[in-house]
């Protein structure tokens, strides 16, 4: 009497859990493609080496005289691209509005009221205050056209208004300007508060 062939072979078992494990394998690549196609996992991260040392460049602790050059926030904003691509989007009547507002504290470095023009810029100033700002010994310039003079306040720490005339060499300040990003030089500011602590 023979047996029915109910018992596979060793051959059949193995080659059928070979197709199913290939099965599943390109089911996980398709899988990690598809997440990495939709950013969900970044596989070069995966599969990139890694460095097992971070250098960190050494720092010149010496101190040095640190200069925003040319150290107006208004260039650095009318210089800057992205305020130029806004210039540009406004053009296109898509933007209507943007401004800049920066607020620097610090103590009076050098302060000229009578006018001139900045050997960095080469721009033209009523009124220019260099500040000395942080503990590093940097430092930025403020550049205030004649056109802005108006719209320049100058308060004691009690709201009082005051002068240029009041502000000097060495007093401690809070200078906030609020700039137009859409306008040029020298017709873009909006305000610009000089508080005298």
């Amino acid at each position: 009497m023979e047996l029915p062939n109910e018992i596979p072979s060793r051959f059949v078992v193995i080659r059928t859990l070979a197709i199913e494990i290939g099965i599943i394998l390109a089911l996980t690549v398709m899988v990690l493609f598809a997440l990495n196609f939709l950013k969900v996992i970044d596989l070069k991260a995966l599969f990139a080496p890694q460095a097992s040392v971070v250098k960190i460049p050494s720092v010149n602790k010496s101190p040095q005289q640190n200069q925003f050059r040319p150290g107006n926030a208004t260039n650095s904003a009318q210089n800057n691209l992205d305020f130029q691509n806004l210039r540009l989007i406004a053009k296109s009547k898509a933007l209507h509005f943007a401004q800049t507002i920066s607020e620097f504290e610090g103590e009076i470095k050098t302060i000229e009221t009578n006018g001139g023009e900045d050997n960095a810029t080469r721009r033209k100033y009523e009124v220019r205050i260099e500040l000395n700002i942080g503990s590093e010994s940097a430092t930025t310039v403020f550049l205030i056209p004649k056109e802005a003079m108006e719209k320049v306040k100058i308060l004691d720490s009690k709201k009082e208004k005051l002068t240029t005339q009041d502000i000097k060499v060495g007093d401690k300040v809070i200078i906030r300007s609020n700039v137009g990003a859409l306008r040029q030089y020298p017709n873009n500011f909006n305000e610009i508060v000089i508080t005298k602590e």
